[in-house]
């Protein structure tokens, strides 16, 4: 028995594909988390402020008071709307950027005797850096340069010239760096989920063969069992084992097995059409799953398959070496629940074909 790899996986019932889209999903969630987060912050910090005005404790004017209140009451409902996942994480920040630049502008207008009331803006800055990326900080960098501009040229009260183009100098040296710390951490983002593609790969692929893995194969064959079930489909299972493999090795080296595997594998697909998945479960055994391939058909893939793999011969380059193939065929029946029943109905047959000498093509029967 060979195979053992394979049937091993069938312990573990939690087991699942990876997936390097889901370092893609948890990001999203994390910034999901944080808008939520920097929403209920900034909404509970603008009340405190009204209140304490309310209660002459701090002097910030009608005006920006009763702004404080409707801009934390906007907040508490983005936060309600955004935690039940009512809207999506863009078109929240598309509705909280802008009603903090808003509110910036606000206060500049209404606070004059405030003389920290930017720090608003660089606040917002940092918002849109953080929650949105480089394009929305520049925008909103450029949007509250001319916002503040507008205001000292059109308001009364507002900043010294001095005081106006610290500001703006401060505005522009925080977005740059904001712009390349950003940059940095996409950068970053991009080269995680770059190596989450090749850990994926390897996870799931033979490196020699480029077929999937015992894993992977177990986890695709646990879904194509359920689904034939579901839609009372056929299902086959093809074990599909290279005769004297061992004996070639040691006549023309071990160089040989990437290519020769290669080769194999190669002569296999096209016989399959892209209607099956293969697997490679021993250092010469392959198992193929077949949806919707009754015993009949799988027969005949099964000699299709034999007869290319001894019609073409594999080559070294100095000399052709001629391969034969034991398979061992299995279908689904209606007692199985698990895709190990028919692996382990097809490797049956496979061994009594390896038993009779190989090259021969054996299905499993009671």
């Amino acid at each position: 028995m060979t195979n053992n790899n394979f049937t091993s996986m069938t312990s573990d019932p939690s087991l699942e594909l990876s997936n390097p889209e889901m370092l893609d999903d948890s990001y999203s969630i994390f910034k999901r988390g944080l808008l939520i987060r920097i929403m209920a912050i900034t909404g509970s910090m603008t009340a405190i402020f009204a209140v304490l005005d309310l209660l002459g404790l701090h002097d910030l004017g009608n005006v920006q008071r009763n702004f404080n209140f409707c801009f934390s009451a906007a907040n508490f409902i983005f936060f309600i709307i955004l935690h039940k996942r009512i809207v999506t994480f863009t078109t929240a920040c598309i509705l909280f950027l802008p009603l903090c630049y808003v509110g910036c502008m606000v206060a500049v207008i209404s606070v004059p005797n405030d003389e920290f009331r930017a720090i608003w803006f660089f606040l917002t800055m940092f918002y849109a850096y953080m929650l949105s990326g480089v394009i929305a900080g520049y925008v909103l960098t450029i949007s509250a340069i001319i916002g503040l501009a507008l205001i000292q040229t059109f308001v009364t009260e507002t900043y010294s010239e001095l005081s106006f183009a610290t500001v703006n100098i401060a505005l522009i040296f925080l977005s740059l760096s904001l712009s390349a710390f950003a940059k940095q951490m996409e950068k970053h983002r991009k080269q995680l989920r770059k190596q989450s593609r090749e850990l994926h790969y390897l996870a799931n692929k033979d490196p020699l063969t480029d077929v999937l893995n015992s894993k992977s194969h177990y986890v695709l064959g646990k879904s194509l069992l359920e689904e034939a079930k579901k839609n009372q489909q056929e299902l086959s299972m093809l074990c599909v084992y290279i005769d004297n493999l061992s004996t070639i090795y040691q006549k023309h080296g071990s160089l040989i097995e990437e290519p020769l595997l290669a080769h194999v594998e190669k002569l296999m697909n096209a016989q399959l059409y892209n209607k099956g998945d293969i697997a490679k479960v021993s250092q010469q055994e392959f198992c193929i799953l077949l949806p919707e391939y009754d015993v009949i058909s799988a027969k005949s893939l099964a000699n299709n398959i034999s007869d290319s793999v001894q019609q073409h011969l594999f080559s070294t380059g100095k000399t052709k070496i001629p391969l034969t193939l034991s398979i061992g065929i299995s279908t689904l029946k209606e007692s199985d629940n698990e895709i190990r029943s028919i692996q382990v109905r097809a490797d049956r047959a496979l061994s009594k074909a390896k038993a009779l000498g190989g090259n021969k093509i054996l299905t499993y029967s009671i």
